[in-house]
């Protein structure tokens, strides 16, 4: 099953700013992001952070973001063979999963004594 892959924040405060640039207040300068990734079986997840250039051309007040956006922004700035290179690394964790599955027994101590 091909692997579907999830680009999104890693939570609050994931976007730093510098509160005021070229007369635009909150300006995004650093996006900390998590890569999932799943073949419906299997996941796996990488986290990171991208520093993002200064804004050029049309400015979006940071009330006005939206989360496609800020994705698209981090990932121009890594470059395509960096993404490209992050969703790899989601994969091969899904491969290790995929070909040693791992299980979960009950706890020593929680299990029923034998009778």
């Amino acid at each position: 099953m091909p692997i579907t892959y999830d680009w999104s924040l890693q939570g609050p405060g994931s976007l730093e700013c510098v509160p005021e640039l070229n007369g635009q207040e909150n300006v995004v300068r650093t996006v900390h992001w998590r890569l999932t990734g799943s073949d419906g079986t299997f996941s796996g997840v990488t986290v990171g952070s991208q520093k993002l250039d200064n804004p050029e051309g049309d400015f979006t007040p940071y009330a006005e973001l939206t989360l496609d956006q800020v994705i698209g922004w981090a990932k121009d700035a890594m470059g395509a063979p960096l993404v490209a290179l992050k969703e790899s690394a989601v994969a091969d964790q899904i491969a290790v999963q995929a070909n040693r599955p791992m299980i979960a027994p009950p706890l020593p101590w929680e299990q029923p004594p034998e009778a």
